[in-house]
């Protein structure tokens, strides 16, 4: 119901708003993406158990390299609609087997993160905020020694929200600095993400 109601206000902002300016522009940003693991680590480590018949530690990396590409469309002076594809490096993660037949056994696990969003950017000057929605993917793998190995993927959508700040090299070139915070990655409510990154924008 939330991402309905969020969607319907994006929408009717673009349709209220008068329009005053009409300008396109693309860009690339990369930054450092960190996703809240602690339900992947638990359901991990507990289907590892229940397999291995013995305890086992875990860890997970908690950040890791993204970068995005998108395109934006101004449709007032203040107001810009903006869909974007972005894509983190892998997550990496370590078991080790403690007890049992098993004991001794290390495994790694790597998790990637892609997706697609849509938001609606509103600029204060050069600073803007922005809220719209995600519709993205975790790719799950974990390996064992002798090239054995167990995949997964989820899929879903959620909620995203953020601030920034957009600065002018040139008429046509401009830097982005921003935040973003996406809920429910892969429409998992307690796998959330926050994004810190900068970026450059061409204005057509």
């Amino acid at each position: 119901m939330k991402t309905k109601l969020l969607a319907s206000a994006v929408l009717a902002a673009l349709f209220v708003a008068p329009v005053q300016a009409q300008q396109t522009y693309i860009g690339l940003d990369l930054g450092v993406a960190s996703v809240d693991r602690d339900k992947e680590l638990k359901e991990t480590l507990r289907f590892l158990r229940d397999e291995a018949e013995g305890d086992v530690s875990g860890k997970l990396d908690q950040g890791s390299s993204v970068f995005r590409i998108h395109v934006g469309h101004f449709v007032t002076d203040n107001l810009a609609l903006e869909a974007g594809y972005f894509k983190t490096g892998s997550y990496d993660g370590t078991y080790r087997v403690l007890s049992g037949d098993f004991a001794g056994l290390r495994l790694r696990s790597s998790v990637e993160v892609s997706g697609f969003d849509i938001s609606a950017n509103y600029f204060f000057g050069d600073f803007y905020i922005k809220g719209g929605l995600h519709s993205s993917k975790i790719d799950f793998e974990i390996k064992a020694p002798g090239g054995i190995s167990i995949s997964n993927d989820e899929s879903g959508t959620g909620f995203l929200l953020g601030a920034g700040y957009q600065g002018a090299l040139t008429d046509q070139v401009g830097y982005r600095l921003s935040y973003t915070y996406m809920d429910s990655i892969a429409g998992e409510s307690d796998v959330n993400s926050s994004i810190f990154a900068a970026g450059l924008i061409y204005k057509f």
